[in-house]
């Protein structure tokens, strides 16, 4: 399914109220997705189970305007530090203004929104949500539902003769930019901030560096500002520029190329990472899902014993100021530099290089001389991180050897040893894949 609604119906004669434009907007409101009904609650006055709640809906289109290039373009930029600003730009409660909301966090990337929702109460508040889930929605059909719940306000507030609010400022402004000012915008909400409310020191240096190193409506350019952090953009854009001038780290030569293989069709991003796994080890003739990758297999230019020179137990402090796993510099349909940011351990060596892989099979026959790999959620990293879990950890060989429906930890660093991968990527694949329930 592909199904995401703001349903509601305008109510004359709401509850008084100061605010014009929230009397105006008053409304019966249900929120669907893939046909679950987010908004389903308990009302605790009543006792009863409601499928909508009565709010006025200016607040949430003032809230989806006023954070319009963050909600956009902020995709999987979720550091610890950040990770509460993150969410009052993307969860649908921090639009509630008071009245009540559901817990909807809405994530985009470039051609997919993840959706998730939980339940939430509050003792200051009568409605208790009660759905759970979450979906993955086309982009497209997304942006067209947030954009009419936006012009839907904004006819209902000039129906009445409230012409001049900031919805209708904010939308006005989103409305008139040209693409050199869109470009910025996209770089400013793909940081997190409001490109409206930028100092004009900041402002500057994103320009500079959209415009003049990384240009923001490029590929590399999405990639790099989905996890860049504003206090060290200029050295972390430096970084990716001299790796693209000077490419240095593993000349990779592969054994096989992957040209018969369309994921064009493929529903998600994930799917056709592993569609392409599972076509890479029928390539390498790896007949066994159980049999662990030797990486000279994927390359015939010796890939573990440089992987062994760089090994390193944890990266250095100054590595981990840069937000990106590494850089990838295509040259072929099978041959590409893979610079990752620094040493680090050799689970974690032979995880980003098959996401290199990935990104050399797949895309650079599409026009990208370079790639980064991050940890954002824009689709391709999404695509090249299953691709790396389903080549060295198969769902199908981590279900044959569990062999029970609850294991623990150490079943799970078991098989992490086995396959050359960390803990968190068996994890990863025993609950994406549902093969088991882990205990804890």
């Amino acid at each position: 399914m592909n199904n995401f609604k703001f349903q509601f119906e305008w109510m004359d004669g709401g509850p008084p109220t100061k605010v014009a434009e929230h009397q105006a907007t008053w409304c019966q409101l249900s929120i669907v997705v893939d046909n679950v009904v987010v908004t389903r609650h308990e009302d605790r006055r009543l006792q009863t189970v409601k499928q909508a709640v009565m709010i006025p809906l200016y607040p949430l289109a003032e809230w989806v305007a006023v954070n319009w290039w963050c909600l956009l373009n902020e995709g999987g930029n979720r550091r610890p530090e950040n990770l509460r600003r993150f969410s009052q730009r993307h969860n649908l409660r921090y639009a509630a203004d008071g009245y009540s909301l559901p817990s909807l966090v809405m994530e985009a990337g470039d051609g997919h929104v993840v959706l998730e929702w939980k339940p939430i109460s509050s003792p200051f508040q009568h409605a208790a949500f009660l759905e759970q889930g979450g979906a993955l929605m086309e982009r497209e059909i997304w942006l067209l539902e947030i954009r009419r719940l936006v012009e839907s306000v904004l006819e209902r507030c000039q129906s009445v003769g409230l012409k001049n609010t900031l919805l209708a400022e904010e939308w006005q402004a989103i409305s008139r930019l040209g693409p050199d000012e869109e470009r910025f915008c996209q770089a400013a909400g793909a940081l997190g901030i409001d490109p409206f409310g930028i100092s004009e020191q900041d402002a500057e240096l994103v320009a500079m560096v959209g415009d003049r190193l990384l240009p923001a409506e490029s590929e590399l350019g999405l990639d790099f500002f989905s996890v860049a952090a504003l206090g060290q953009l200029e050295a972390q854009a430096r970084w990716v520029v001299d790796h693209i001038a000077t490419p240095s780290g593993f000349e990779a030569a592969l054994n096989f190329t992957l040209t018969d293989l369309d994921t064009s069709l493929i529903s998600s991003p994930w799917e056709a990472g592993y569609s392409a796994a599972r076509r890479a080890r029928q390539l390498m003739r790896m007949t066994s899902p159980v049999e662990m990758l030797e990486l000279g297999r994927l390359a015939k230019n010796g890939p573990d014993k440089f992987m062994e020179s760089q090994s390193a137990p944890a990266l250095t402090p100054s590595q981990t100021q840069i937000p990106f796993e590494g850089l990838v510099s295509h040259r072929s349909e099978a041959e590409f530099i893979f610079s990752p940011k620094g040493k680090m351990r050799t689970d974690n060596w032979r995880f980003t290089f098959s996401r290199a892989v990935y990104d050399c099979l797949v895309r650079a026959g599409k026009g990208e001389p370079v790639t980064l790999l991050t940890k954002s959620h824009r689709d391709r990293q999404r695509a090249n991180r299953a691709f790396a879990a389903e080549l060295l950890a198969p769902s199908a060989g981590i279900k044959q050897l569990l062999g029970k429906t609850m294991p623990g930890e150490e079943d799970i660093a078991w098989l992490a040893e086995h396959f050359g991968v960390s803990d968190r990527v068996v994890r990863h694949q025993i609950e994406n894949h549902r093969i088991a329930t882990i205990v804890t």
